[in-house]
């Protein structure tokens, strides 16, 4: 599995890994089916914390001329490992140490609920750090989700309702207009349910073609939408 580049535009930055799948786990129906689980020193190589690359020596150093003794500076040429083998493993590493790197988050599980208070409580004291519960997240999500899915509903009802009042109102002053038509219709024969009949054939037409036409159109905008987001 090839990782994503941390960041485009930054040559510097951390350059894309290969990562080898060591085992697949038995399916939970979950969301974690579709999941990478990793080691923890696996996530800080893929920021470039944790990093491998050819031995520096004095042939590919800023300092060729180092007295013994003396550190040897890499250059930005040296070349950085893609992948992590059996050969290289080793030579992975990190300029620090391993207790100031970075975690994003820690997962607790309170034994009893004195604990699971007491730890939100703490957290709710610190200036760095806060704890929130899952599900807690989830429904507010899920709340702002449904708000705006029921203005929508709204929005799309009153639009539902101003064109159906809108093509009525099309509708019958376009039989005005035609009643000298229909008149002449009647005179040489023609009864008043033809005539009905001529007129629903004509407003269901005019309902297909524009259903076939907002589906179109929705298919294209949803398809450069698409495409906008994944670019």
């Amino acid at each position: 599995i090839r990782s994503d580049s941390q960041n485009l535009y930054n040559i510097a930055g951390a350059y894309p890994m290969i990562l080898k799948v060591v085992g697949i786990l038995e399916a939970s129906n979950t969301p974690d089916d579709h999941a990478f689980f990793t080691m923890v020193q696996t996530a800080w190589m893929l920021d470039g914390i944790i990093h491998g690359h050819e031995q520096v020596d004095k042939k590919n150093s800023l300092n060729p001329d180092a007295v013994e003794g003396e550190n040897i500076e890499a250059t930005a040429a040296i070349f950085m490992f893609p992948e992590i083998n059996e050969r290289n493993r080793k030579s992975f590493h990190l300029h620090g140490s391993q207790r100031d790197l970075p975690l994003g988050s820690v997962l607790f599980f309170p034994h009893d609920q004195r604990s699971h208070d007491q730890l939100m409580g703490d957290y709710a004291l610190s200036e760095t750090h806060q704890a929130l519960r899952p599900a807690k997240v989830v429904e507010s999500i899920l709340e702002i989700v449904l708000g705006i899915q029921k203005a929508l509903y709204s929005y799309f009802v009153i639009v539902c309702v101003s064109t159906l009042v809108f093509f009525s109102l099309c509708i019958g002053l376009s039989i005005r207009l035609r009643e000298d038509e229909f008149r002449l219709m009647e005179r040489i024969g023609c009864s008043k349910g033809v005539i009905r009949l001529m007129i629903t054939a004509e407003v269901l037409l005019i309902l297909l073609i524009s259903l076939i036409g907002a589906a179109f159109l929705s298919w294209v905008g949803l398809y450069f939408l698409n495409r906008l987001l994944v670019s």
